[in-house]
């Protein structure tokens, strides 16, 4: 099933847990966290790369974050999978940290990737 945001547990944002330096997911004594499917050093940051220029705008950076974050909704969203950790790692490369949490959050739920 295609999820429609990018969200995590307990109804906190994917870049809420990401402002505090969580690159990972929480674990519990029982939880494997396995490889992430996607490459995320091989996926193409142009759209965001190409917008989000300093001085950073969230009228061009949150749109293009989007653009870029959307399109592995599933991958980000599961819990079993350190895609997100991967995701944000890279990112955070190029981006002050937590900048698109402080910037970007639409709520509850994360963003919401219906209308990309």
């Amino acid at each position: 099933m295609k999820m429609n945001n990018i969200t995590e547990p307990h109804s906190r944002s994917m870049l809420q847990r990401h402002r505090y330096g969580h690159h990972k997911h929480r674990h519990h004594a029982a939880t494997v966290v396995a490889g992430c499917k996607v490459n995320f050093d091989a996926v193409n940051y142009m759209p965001l790369r190409r917008r989000c220029r300093a001085p950073y705008r969230t009228g061009t950076c949150c749109p293009a974050f989007k653009r870029v974050a959307c399109r592995f909704t599933d991958e980000i969203n599961d819990q079993k999978s350190n895609c997100a950790g991967e995701m944000f790692g890279h990112i955070n490369r190029f981006y002050p940290k937590g900048w698109f949490f402080q910037n970007c959050g639409e709520g509850p739920l994360g963003l919401n990737c219906l209308q990309i």
